[in-house]
């Protein structure tokens, strides 16, 4: 239809773009064509959002490898979590607050628990914010940030004519804002995605319903992978890293390149196990409180008869896990670290273990790391684990029947264990 816009008000084809463009924030058909109709190709780039009539989405680009989001997005970059939800766009006018779906349909009475809380929650009298709706119950404690997420199956018995106030009760959710598009008047489209993310926290009031996505700012991709396995252990879709650039706007519309995706069925890659020593505990927070949240685990150097760094190990823990795990390392904690073990500064953990437990832990893929001690060259860049995850305990194994550097290498250039 787009390109018979083209054609019929304009006499040429190669506005199609433009007219592309106009519609992903002028969503009203009827009011492109009637502007179209007047103005020709001068009302091409005249449209801007409107309380009421809502834009289509920005959505991310997906990447093959994890290293392209370095490529992608070089330097300080942000990683938001990805939730599995359904994407909402808010458009609040005084009192009157309309949801609008991805598709552009009016969702709002399937919602009344997030319309409440945007009346009584988001301090402007006209906005538009974009977010996900996901099932999701808040932590039972006050400092409990975590809370517990549900599948989008369950969040879809929300979709209903009937019985909406019934199954808001028995399907509770929150809204996670990542975006910001329009504020008491002014189009937010053109401000870069920091000057967004500042705006939208200074006008969404956290509650039970109303979350900002959580994220993290950083240039260090060991730190956006750290991130990334947390999400996954919340079960949660994976991440979604944001251009910090000074152009980094609002495409409405697009798939854009300023936003990259990474997800979990993308960190598929070699899938092997390892056999790894516990030599390190990071503290844990919100449902992992008072245990660890992750775990720094190393390889065996065979030649030089020490334990070397190649991962850190947050995922793939039950509760009882943690229990034993904590439990099984409690006569081995120590005040430094251990003199056959090797650890960069950056990696040094919150708390000492000396190497007496093994675990086995299922990995993608196996990279070069200025942070990991593995194999450390005179580059002073070692091995390590990409995308790990728990498995198991390994009561059967010793310290000197793990995985060995011989192994890893071999598996790094193809030649299997």
């Amino acid at each position: 239809m787009l390109e018979a816009f083209s054609i019929a008000f304009t006499g040429d084809e190669k506005y199609v773009v433009k007219i592309k463009e106009s519609y992903s924030v002028c969503t009203d058909i009827g009011e492109l064509a009637e502007s179209l109709a007047e103005h020709g190709p001068k009302a091409l780039g005249r449209f801007s959002i409107k309380l009421g009539r809502p834009v289509r989405s920005m959505l991310a680009q997906r990447v093959e490898t994890f290293e392209e989001l370095e490529e992608r997005i070089p330097g300080k970059k942000a990683a938001e979590e990805k939730y599995d939800g359904e994407r909402v766009q808010i458009h609040k006018n005084g009192e009157e607050v309309k949801a609008f779906s991805r598709r552009l349909e009016d969702i709002t009475a399937q919602y009344p628990d997030v319309v409440e809380a945007v009346r009584k929650g988001i301090l402007a009298e006209k906005i538009v914010l974009d977010g996900e709706i996901v099932a999701y119950v808040e932590g039972r404690k006050a400092d409990d940030s975590t809370g517990e997420f549900y599948s989008f199956q369950r969040l879809m018995k929300r979709r209903r004519k009937y019985e909406v106030q019934k199954y808001a009760e028995i399907c509770p959710v929150a809204v996670f804002f990542f975006d910001i598009l329009y504020l008491e008047g002014n189009s937010l489209l053109k401000k870069s995605y920091p000057e967004r993310r500042a705006i939208l926290e200074k006008y969404v009031k956290e509650s039970e319903i109303l979350r900002l996505a959580r994220r993290i700012v950083t240039d260090n991709l060991e730190e956006i992978e750290d991130f990334f396995n947390e999400a996954l252990e919340k079960k949660l879709e994976g991440i979604i890293i944001k251009s910090m650039d000074r152009n980094s706007i609002y495409e409405a519309g697009k798939r854009s390149w300023l936003w990259l995706k990474w997800k979990e069925e993308y960190a598929s890659g070699m899938r092997e196990t390892f056999d790894l020593a516990i030599v390190g505990k990071y503290y844990g927070r919100g449902k992992r409180k008072g245990s660890f949240g992750s775990l720094l685990c190393a390889i065996l150097n065979e030649e030089e008869q020490r334990f070397e760094t190649f991962t850190k190990v947050g995922t793939g823990f039950t509760e009882e896990d943690a229990k034993e795990i904590d439990s099984l390392l409690s006569e081995h904690i120590i005040s430094e670290v251990p003199k056959n073990v090797l650890i960069k500064s950056r990696m040094l953990p919150d708390i000492f273990v000396e190497p007496s437990l093994v675990i086995e832990v299922l990995g993608s893929e196996i990279t070069e790391s200025p942070s990991h001690t593995a194999g450390q060259g005179k580059g002073n860049t070692g091995l390590a684990l990409r995308f790990p995850r728990f498995l198991r305990i390994r009561h059967d194994k010793g310290l000197y029947d793990i995985t060995t550097l011989t192994e890893v290498r071999n598996l790094k250039e193809g030649r299997g264990i």
